[in-house]
C-alpha cells in the first residue's frame, strides 16, 4: 500500500509543476508550461540513468594510492558511500576537510552551504560579476579544493532555479562530485538574513523541483537535496511524503534527512536539540520510495550507530557536530564498515596535514590576512585528541596560539604545531596510539618537534600512558 501511495504522491508532483497559475507563498505565480514539463520528464529519465552509472563507479581512493576495491566502505543497493561528514558553516571548510581526509579515504566530504550569488558575483565570466559592491575575491578562495578530497559534494544555497543552475555549472567545471540543494538550515525569520533558502524551502514543494530541474539540465553530475523532515506547522509524514514525491519527480535520486523537523526563528543550536528525533520517518520513506537513496542526519555520534542504522535499511549515515569535536574517529571507518584500508595513527595524520598546510599557508588558499590564514589551518586539528590524556590542554595550547597573532604573523604552521606538541610529555605515546582493534606497526617515524619535549613538559606525565588518564570530554 505503501508503494501504491507513493507512485500516486510522484504522479501529483509532476501534475503540481505542470499546473498553471501555482500559488508561491500566497501570491500567484504564472505555472510551469506543458512543454517544459516533458522536457523536465525527459530530463527526469536521463539523470536517472546517468545517476545509478555514476553511484556505481563512485570509488575512494587511499591515503597512497591503494587500490580503491581495497577502501571500499561497504555499500547498499549499489550506493557507495556509507558514512559523509554533514556541511557546517565555519567548519567543513577545504582545511577541515583536508583533515578529514588525512584521517580517513572512506568519508564523503561536504562543502560548506555556498550561497549561488558568492559564486556567481566573484566570476568574471558572469553578469552578477559587474554589480558587485565588495572587491571581488578569487573564486578559488570561495569553492577551492584540494584533490585528495574527492568525493566532495557543493552545498548551494538559494532559491532563483538559473541562479542555482549557473552556480552549479561553475562547481562542475571546478570538479565537485556531486551539487546539492539545502532545503534544511534553519532560515532567518527577519532582518537582512531572512531569505528564501534552506528549510523554508520545504513550504514550497513545486519550487525546490524547478530548482533542481534546472541544476538537473545545467550539470551531467548527481543532483541531490539534504531536507528536514518538516518545517514550522508543515510537518507531517503526509506532507514530508509530498515534498519527497514532487522533487523526486524531476530526476533527484538522492535524499540527506535530518531527522527533524525546522523551527524557523530558533536559532540554529536549539534547532538541533529542541526538535525531536524521528528515525522512523526517515526508514518509512526508504520503504515507500525504494527507488531512491537516502541518507540520515542528526544526533548520531558513532560509527556503531551509523553502522546500525544503515543495517535498518537506510542507504547512508550523515556525522555532523561529532566530526568536529572528534576528527580522529572516522579512523575506525574501516573497521566498523569492513572497508580495510589504512587505520592511521595521530602522527601521520599531522604529517599527511601539514604537508598540505604548510603548502596552503605558503599560497594563501583563502585569500585573507596572513594570521587570518594561520588560525584556519589550527582550527581543524582542535578536536584531533579529544578522548586521549593531552585533550583539553591541547585544546588550550592551540587556542593561546590562535590569539597569538605575532607568533601566528613570525612562524610558519608546521612549527606552530610542534611548538605545541612539544609541551607535552606524553605527546609521543599519544601520537602513536592506534585506535582499538587496528594493527599494530613499528615504522611509524616520529614528528621531528615531539622527540625532545618543551622544557615545561619535564617532570612526571599526567598520565603513564593514553589510556590510563584519558580527559571525559
Amino acid at each position: 500500500s505503501r508503494r501504491g501511495t507513493s507512485g500516486s504522491g510522484r504522479l501529483h508532483g509532476v501534475a503540481c509543476i505542470s499546473t498553471i497559475g501555482l500559488e508561491r507563498n500566497g501570491t500567484e505565480r504564472q505555472g510551469l508550461k506543458a512543454s517544459s514539463t516533458l522536457k523536465r520528464l525527459d530530463v527526469e529519465t536521463r539523470h536517472r540513468n546517468m545517476q545509478i552509472a555514476s553511484h556505481d563507479d563512485f570509488r575512494v581512493s587511499g591515503h597512497d594510492g591503494a587500490n580503491a576495491a581495497d577502501t571500499q566502505v561497504a555499500r547498499r543497493d549499489g550506493f557507495p558511500r556509507a558514512i559523509a561528514i554533514a556541511p557546517m558553516i565555519d567548519v567543513t571548510d577545504r582545511h577541515f576537510r583536508m583533515l578529514i581526509r588525512c584521517v580517513s579515504p572512506h568519508p564523503t566530504l561536504w562543502s560548506e552551504m555556498t550561497w549561488d550569488r558568492a559564486i556567481l558575483f566573484n566570476t568574471q565570466s558572469e553578469p552578477e560579476y559587474c554589480l558587485n559592491k565588495n572587491p571581488p575575491r578569487p573564486l578559488e578562495a570561495i569553492i577551492g579544493f584540494s584533490a585528495e578530497e574527492h568525493p566532495v559534494v557543493m552545498q548551494l544555497g538559494g532559491s532563483d532555479a538559473a541562479m542555482l543552475a549557473r552556480a552549479a555549472k561553475i562547481a562542475e567545471q571546478r570538479g565537485y562530485d556531486e551539487i546539492n540543494l539545502n532545503c534544511g538550515c534553519p532560515a532567518a525569520t527577519r532582518g537582512r538574513a531572512r531569505n528564501n533558502y534552506g528549510a523554508r524551502l520545504m513550504f514550497d514543494p513545486p519550487l525546490v523541483a524547478e530548482c533542481c530541474a534546472a541544476i538537473i539540465n545545467a550539470v551531467s553530475i548527481p543532483v541531490s537535496v539534504k531536507c528536514r523532515l518538516g518545517v514550522d506547522h508543515r510537518d507531517s509524514y503526509e506532507e514530508l511524503h509530498e515534498f519527497v514525491s514532487t522533487v523526486s519527480a524531476v530526476g533527484v535520486k538522492h535524499f540527506i534527512v535530518h531527522a527533524r523537523k525546522a523551527i524557523l526563528g530558533l536559532d540554529t543550536t536549539k534547532n538541533r536539540s529542541v526538535p525531536p528525533l524521528r528515525y522512523e520517518w526517515v526508514l518509512r520513506l526508504v520503504d515507500d520510495f525504494p527507488q531512491l537513496f537516502f541518507t540520515i542526519n542528526g544526533g548520531i555520534n558513532t560509527l556503531e550507530t551509523a553502522r546500525d542504522l544503515i543495517a535498518k535499511g537506510l542507504h547512508g549515515v550523515m556525522i555532523g557536530r561529532r566530526a568536529k569535536a572528534e576528527p580522529f574517529l572516522f579512523a575506525r571507518t574501516g573497521l566498523v564498515f569492513g572497508g580495510g584500508g589504512e587505520v592511521p595513527t595521530r602522527r601521520q595524520v599531522i604529517t599527511r596535514y601539514l604537508a598540505y598546510a604548510v603548502q596552503a599557508q605558503k599560497d594563501n588558499y583563502d585569500d585573507k590576512l596572513p594570521e587570518t590564514m594561520a588560525r584556519s589551518l589550527l582550527i581543524p586539528l582542535i578536536g584531533l585528541f579529544h578522548g586521549t590524556c593531552i585533550g583539553a590542554r591541547w585544546r588550550q595550547e592551540v587556542t593561546d596560539v590562535m590569539h597569538d597573532r605575532q607568533r601566528l604573523l613570525s612562524a610558519r604552521i608546521d612549527e606552530l604545531v610542534h611548538g605545541c606538541l612539544g609541551r607535552f610529555a606524553e605527546a609521543d605515546a599519544v601520537l602513536d596510539e592506534r585506535p582499538e582493534g587496528a594493527p599494530r606497526s613499528d615504522t611509524d617515524a616520529p614528528l621531528e618537534a615531539t622527540a625532545h619535549a618543551h622544557p615545561e613538559a619535564t617532570g612526571e606525565a599526567d598520565c603513564e600512558c593514553p589510556a590510563a588518564n584519558r580527559d571525559h570530554e
